[in-house]
């Protein structure tokens, strides 16, 4: 009778662990998710944002540097993004 109890308050004891250890990845998954979905969120607004300015929404946002000279071996021309946010 004694080793079932001793067994039983191992079992508790492990249950409760387990429980615990459980909850805790479930509730950093959580976190991680949520944090993901807002970082996700923020990149889709800003993808917007360049897309407005790169596709002739804000055209005044989208400069070529002036006296800019065409690339050379396939460089790429200077373009001056800016964003109002950014100031």
């Amino acid at each position: 009778m004694q080793l079932q109890r001793i067994e039983l308050k191992k079992l508790g004891t492990t249950e409760r662990i387990l429980r615990s250890d459980t909850q805790g990845n479930f509730d950093k998954l959580e976190n991680a998710v949520n944090s993901n979905a807002s970082a996700t969120e923020a990149l889709t607004k800003r993808i917007a944002a360049l897309e407005d300015m790169l596709f002739g929404q804000h055209p005044q946002e989208v400069k070529m540097a002036e006296n800019s000279t065409p690339p050379v071996n396939g460089g790429a021309m200077l373009v001056n993004l800016t964003n109002e946010e950014d100031k």
